[in-house]
């Protein structure tokens, strides 16, 4: 039984290890671009070792927009929980939020914008995942922004998603560090 669970517990680890390094290379240079022979090189896993813990090149697509969500949610939206619900949790998100894009979570900015352009038009199981992973994050504002007295929650949870991601981009594009700023400030400037 303890070899079958030591089996178990290093093919999770290396689930974790290999969905994690597709995750911050995804950002860097998009997730249809990843191959397992990137990946074998970058974690020191075989490209078997890989197959044989996902499946397929598409199970390692699926568990990289997962991990990816974990580590959206544990960074962006995990430090906002003790603030209440409404403008006070939006106040949160651009803090957690300005402290993730400078912190460089991710080394090309964020996984979220990188694939929403990737994936736009597109069909299939992993494209589904990005879009359920967006309308999760849209609809987290949406629900904040209507707590907060925002007529239009959908239409106020679509500009503060624009202006973030939006300004996300545009650091990576320039690297001035003062565009996270400007577009946490213009973020805030929607919050009732």
């Amino acid at each position: 039984m303890e070899k079958a669970d030591g089996r178990r517990a290093r093919g999770e680890a290396t689930r974790r290890l290999v969905a994690t390094r597709a995750a911050m290379d995804a950002t860097l240079w998009g997730l249809e671009r990843t191959t397992l022979g990137e990946l074998a090189a970058r974690t020191g896993v075989s490209k078997s070792g890989i197959l044989t813990a996902f499946g397929s090149r598409e199970g390692v697509l699926e568990a990289t927009v997962a991990a990816a969500r974990e580590i959206y949610l544990t960074e962006v939206l995990g430090p906002t929980a003790g603030s209440p619900a409404g403008a006070a949790r939006l106040h949160a998100v651009v803090d957690a939020w300005l402290s993730y894009a400078k912190r460089h979570v991710f080394p090309g900015g964020c996984f979220l914008v990188t694939t929403g352009v990737e994936y736009a038009g597109q069909n299939g199981v992993v494209a589904d995942r990005v879009r359920a992973f967006k309308r999760e994050w849209l609809d987290f504002l949406a629900h904040h922004f209507a707590r907060a007295g925002v007529r239009d929650p959908f239409a106020a949870a679509l500009h503060f998603d624009s202006v973030l991601g939006g300004g996300i981009s545009t650091w990576g594009l320039l690297g001035e560090e003062r565009v996270l700023d400007v577009a946490a400030e213009a973020a805030r400037a929607l919050i009732p």
